[in-house]
């Protein structure tokens, strides 16, 4: 069994008008232990690394080794949009630059504004994963969302190639 989770949302239009919707994900990345994760939040979020997968609607996280035994988590957040045209998609990994100084989850200032996420990659104190698209919808239209995100162990070779360690090998 594999850590992944796939969610399907279905948006139908049922009124005369065409109508642009914006999706917006979130989530917050944990690529440590639940002990670990609970004991030291911040400072497990130090070894967290963020990249965006141009032109990919996807987000890779990974954890640096704490040493050379250690294989790396990894985590891929990817939206993908059937059915209906849809915008440029924006990014945010840093969980400050979404909720907005003096808010909260339940109401980040990211879902206030009328912008495209500030694309943020790399090391940031907090990583979260945030996909954000409009998808467009003409009258009786109908489009399908997935939002996939999951974690695996991997490795890099020599010559930088990321593999996948199944469980089974």
């Amino acid at each position: 069994e594999e850590d992944v989770e796939i969610r399907r949302v279905t948006l139908t239009n049922l009124s005369d008008e065409t109508r642009e919707i914006e999706v917006t994900t979130y989530a917050e990345v944990v690529m440590a232990p639940l002990q670990t994760d609970l004991a030291h939040r911040a400072f497990s979020n130090l070894f967290v690394q963020t990249e965006i997968l141009h032109p990919q609607p996807a987000i890779l996280c990974t954890r640096r080794p704490r040493s050379r035994d250690e294989q790396s988590p990894w985590m891929l957040h990817l939206m993908v949009v059937r059915g209906a045209d849809c915008g440029a998609a924006s990014y945010e990994t840093d969980r400050i630059r979404f909720i907005g100084r003096g808010r909260t989850v339940a109401a980040p200032q990211a879902l206030r504004e009328d912008a495209v996420l500030s694309g943020s990659a790399g090391s940031v104190l907090d990583p979260i994963v945030a996909i954000r698209t409009r998808i467009t919808l003409d009258p009786e239209q109908t489009a399908t969302v997935d939002l996939v995100s999951g974690q695996v162990a991997a490795t890099i070779d020599p010559l930088g190639r990321l593999y996948v360690v199944s469980p089974n090998n």
